[in-house]
């Protein structure tokens, strides 16, 4: 469909494989005193995972779960993943979809 989505990862993601407009994506990142993390096309078949790195990325970096954000259950349409604390440092974000 065009999108640079594989087929098997829309299958995970539980989008249509034959529409470019269906593919799961971050829309929105806030950093406040909260980041906010926006995904469009969440599926209420699937579960989500935000985790974060405080350290350098690399094949080394751990992914803890950011607090009470992983094994989300998809809303169907749009949902924000939340990290309420924050480390004063840098942290990278990544979620992760998966089939429960």
């Amino acid at each position: 469909d065009g999108d640079g989505m594989p087929n098997e990862k829309e299958y995970v993601s539980d989008t249509d494989p034959f529409a470019a407009t269906s593919s799961f994506r971050i829309t929105l990142l806030t950093v406040d005193t909260n980041v906010l993390v926006r995904l469009v096309s969440c599926s209420t078949q699937r579960v989500y995972d935000l985790t974060y790195s405080g350290g350098a990325l690399g094949g080394t970096a751990q992914w803890p779960g950011v607090v009470n954000q992983t094994n989300m259950v998809g809303t169907g349409s749009v949902m924000v993943l939340r990290d309420t604390a924050p480390a004063s440092s840098s942290r990278f974000y990544r979620v992760t979809v998966r089939i429960p």
